[in-house]
């Protein structure tokens, strides 16, 4: 019974602290609107006549620093918001011509079959464009808002990591969440009636509450198999936290690149939300034992790892999976 009150306050915390962190987004543009990018700029070449002027005092004047704009995260999250809301708004525009297009050249054809061509081809044409260019943009941005909540709470600067292990780490994280993924998609075949789409959902969860963390983790130079064991050490609140934007695109019904768009609209404020959650507040009577639900996924992922180690002679993989199951 005091295992249930655990998982029920753990997943109720995850779940509130996941809406209860935006917040934070008042606090985030309190910095300054400008920043300092360098205090002693170089100097041009000078004349003689002006080396003149300075040793005899005139002409002095103090290096202005040099300022760099930075932008606003709410305009950062309007700029996510709306060209989601645009691509969405393209697809249906462009899968309405191609259906009335194909409605003219194929008589033969009814309703249903126009309209499931129309919608392929159109995601087809704007998922090249979703992949390649909005979603390195949209990467930059989300970046953006994690350096402000990072900024705003003041955390004490890590030591940079080796680029080595910099590259490592987000290749590794690469492989292990596409194999999590995959996981949740396979876990729905389960010949389980009702309770195989429970589990898809739970893992779902998972999968965007870690990749909602994965900003403030970075800040934190925390290695990938340390995010890993905290998730499945506090499993309750992490499907807790990544339980309503798993919703809002989970049973919206739409296509897979409109789910896509919804839930790129919304990742941001997660995002800030990460960034004040509070996990371990029921360190101290922690009665749940870690449940290692990545393990199918981690080795996979290993595997992969591995292979891909031995076939490029890169060992800074192999010694990155090792440092993290050390600690």
């Amino acid at each position: 019974m005091d295992i249930a009150r655990v998982v029920i306050c753990d997943f109720a915390f995850g779940f509130f602290d996941s809406i209860r962190g935006l917040a934070f987004l008042r606090e985030l543009d309190k910095d300054d609107e400008y920043v300092t990018v360098n205090t002693t700029p170089a100097r041009p070449v000078r004349t003689a006549l002006q080396l003149r002027r300075e040793a005899q005092g005139q002409n002095l004047r103090q290096a202005e620093p040099i300022l760099r704009h930075r932008e606003r995260v709410w305009k950062r999250i309007l700029q996510c918001v709306g060209i989601n809301l645009g691509l969405i708004v393209a697809v249906w525009l462009c899968s309405k011509i191609i259906g009335f297009i194909g409605s003219l050249f194929s008589k033969d054809m009814n309703n249903s079959d126009i309209g499931w061509y129309a919608e392929h081809i159109s995601i087809f044409l704007f998922f090249a464009i979703y992949l390649i260019l909005i979603k390195v943009i949209m990467a930059l941005w989300f970046s953006d808002i994690a350096g402000a909540c990072y900024r705003c709470l003041k955390i004490k600067e890590q030591q940079p990591i080796q680029f080595q292990r910099m590259l490592a780490e987000v290749l590794f994280s690469t492989v292990l969440y596409t194999a999590f993924s995959i996981q949740a998609s396979l876990v729905s075949f389960l010949p389980l009636p009702q309770l195989s789409e429970l589990i898809s959902l739970i893992h779902y969860a998972l999968f965007n509450s870690i990749y909602c963390f994965d900003y403030y983790w970075f800040h934190r130079n925390i290695p990938l198999q340390q995010r890993v064991n905290q998730v499945e050490s506090f499993l309750p609140y992490f499907i807790g936290f990544g339980t309503p934007l798993t919703l809002a695109t989970y049973f919206s019904g739409s296509s897979f690149l409109v789910n896509g768009c919804i839930y790129a609209s919304l990742f941001p404020f997660f995002i800030i939300s990460s960034y004040k959650a509070e996990w371990a507040r029921s360190n101290a009577d922690r009665l749940i034992p870690p449940i290692h639900i990545f393990t199918p996924s981690r080795l996979i992922s290993d595997k992969i790892a591995i292979f891909l180690a031995s076939y490029f002679t890169n060992q800074p993989v192999r010694q990155q999976m090792q440092t993290g199951r050390r600690e």
